[in-house]
């Protein structure tokens, strides 16, 4: 696969949270460091416990981000879409991964050594402080999930997972409704949030008929996000 060249590496980071912090300059020293690798569809780019020597950017395509079960359960974390970041906890510890890295779709994934990235954030200290902000709001994030879990019964869990969805991918039609272009199947989206496939079917069935939600393969359409929000606290 040919080199990266300065002009795609700086589109990719001008649209990352996490990276767009680099300095231009620091670009063209990236160009020459970075390798970018492709993965087919279900594919593993790293497994849980691997040394965590990079951090990844993914250039197109989905990553999810999963831990399993001794039965082979999945449980998915996250989803990295592209020009965001994953494998970044690397840029803290350099220590194991704390979770399974999977290609959603066919992807383009670019790794950068953790050692390289390190050199950068010596070199311009700031970027450092606004990359912890940026971490510790993804910590949050990651604690929310977890309360989630505990808290919420099933339905609104799921109600709850669907909001994150629009959260992450919705853009509003015409109508004022909410189109999620999510591409998960019904069991991904149980997998998210510890349902199985047959009762996320239910529950989507439940409010399909009620007028909470429309759905279709790879896709949900919200017509009122704020009905939908006063359902999880129902």
């Amino acid at each position: 696969m040919s080199p990266i060249s300065r002009e795609e590496l700086r589109e990719l980071l001008r649209g990352s949270d996490l990276l767009g912090r680099i300095p231009e300059h620091e670009i063209d020293q990236l160009t020459k460091q970075v390798r970018r690798h492709p993965y087919s569809r279900g594919q593993l780019i790293f497994m849980k416990e691997d040394q965590g020597r990079e951090v990844m950017l993914v250039a197109s395509g989905r990553v999810k981000i999963v831990t399993a079960s001794d039965t082979g359960t999945e449980v998915i974390h996250n989803l990295i879409e592209a020009g965001q970041v994953f494998g970044e906890m690397a840029l803290l510890d350099g220590k194991p991964r704390s979770a399974d890295a999977v290609a959603a779709v066919d992807s383009e994934i670019i790794e950068l050594a953790r050692e390289d990235f390190l050199e950068i954030l010596r070199r311009n200290p700031e970027v450092a402080i606004e990359m912890m902000a940026i971490l510790c709001g993804r910590i949050r994030q990651a604690t929310s999930f977890v309360e989630d879990a505990v808290l919420l019964d099933s339905r609104a869990r799921l109600l709850q997972r669907i909001k994150s969805l629009a959260d992450q991918f919705g853009k509003l039609d015409g109508d004022g409704a909410v189109r999620i272009e999510h591409r998960l199947s019904q069991q991904e989206i149980g997998e998210s949030v510890g349902l199985t496939r047959v009762s996320v079917n239910r529950l989507l069935s439940q409010w399909r008929s009620e007028g909470l939600i429309k759905d279709g393969r790879g896709y949900l359409i919200v017509p009122d996000l704020d009905r939908l929000e006063r359902a999880i606290l129902s």
